[in-house]
């Protein structure tokens, strides 16, 4: 499966080429499968690690819910692997 990785800036929510744009910490990374789909909306999933939001992640294609994700944290060095809903994700 293909996939892309974008790169947390510290900044203005980092925009990509797959309809997607995330907002994290800099060097933070956000690795998904690349989707695209004609059923557009608008979604979002807040993550949260010990009860603090650590990255914002916006999308408008349907075809990434339920995609499996990878976040990994550069302020911890931890890796975390969730499944793309719109919700909370707590990770652990």
């Amino acid at each position: 499966m293909e996939t892309f990785t974008l790169l947390g800036t510290g900044g203005q929510p980092h925009a990509s080429n797959n309809e997607v744009t995330f907002q994290a910490s800099i060097n933070d990374e956000l690795t998904l499968p690349v989707c695209n789909d004609s059923k557009v909306g608008l979604h979002i999933v807040d993550l949260y690690i010990n009860n603090e939001i650590v990255a914002l992640i916006n999308f408008s294609c349907e075809s990434y819910l339920g995609k499996t994700a990878i976040y990994y944290n550069y302020g911890n060095g931890k890796m975390y692997s969730f499944v793309i809903q719109e919700e909370k994700v707590i990770l652990e």
